[in-house]
């Protein structure tokens, strides 16, 4: 990992941790409303979300709206190296895994494609955590069949542009912030 990518990634999770728990929680807000005003949101019969960890964008809104819209939710569940997207029904059938981040138990319907990150930019590129976990996932998903990927985060991670972009990742449609 070069310098640039490195200091991308570390500023954009220093700038995400240093907003207060009340700043997160109102921002998450917007961004969820963001999200539900788009045509994308409104037309989608399945959305693919995560559960969020710490200092991320708050996707328990996303999760309640779909569900309460009888949309299929789908989140993510690693597997080894690897990361499947399971539906949920329910955020009560959630339970910690992977580094103690809330994951489906695994045993309901795998997302099937007809199809987080840290810092982003403003053409959709973002920079992860560095495992390459959706990366991986969303690879192995022909570029036709690929579902529509927006990135969520708040506004002092989103940057002009990121340096460092790698040939395998995989860039957002559609970034959604507190501000857009």
């Amino acid at each position: 990992m070069d310098q640039k990518t490195r200091s991308n990634r570390a500023l954009g999770k220093q700038n995400r941790e240093q907003l207060s728990e009340e700043s997160r929680f109102h921002k998450s807000r917007k961004i969820a409303e963001n999200l539900m005003a788009t045509a994308v949101w409104k037309q989608a019969k399945q959305v693919l979300l995560y559960a969020s960890y710490g200092s991320e964008v708050s996707t328990g809104l996303l999760i309640d709206a779909a569900l309460a819209a009888e949309k299929e939710v789908f989140l993510p569940k690693v597997l080894g190296d690897q990361m499947e997207f399971f539906r949920i029904t329910d955020r009560a059938e959630l339970a910690p895994g992977h580094q103690h981040i809330l994951e489906p138990p695994g045993q309901t319907k795998r997302f099937l494609p007809d199809a987080s990150g840290l810092a982003f930019d403003r053409s959709g590129a973002r920079i992860g955590y560095g495992k390459g976990f959706y990366d991986r996932y969303l690879g192995k998903i022909p570029a036709a069949d690929r579902p529509y990927l927006v990135g969520l985060c708040f506004s002092c991670q989103l940057f002009e542009i990121l340096d460092g972009q790698k040939p395998h990742d995989i860039n957002m449609d559609l970034i959604v912030t507190e501000r857009r």
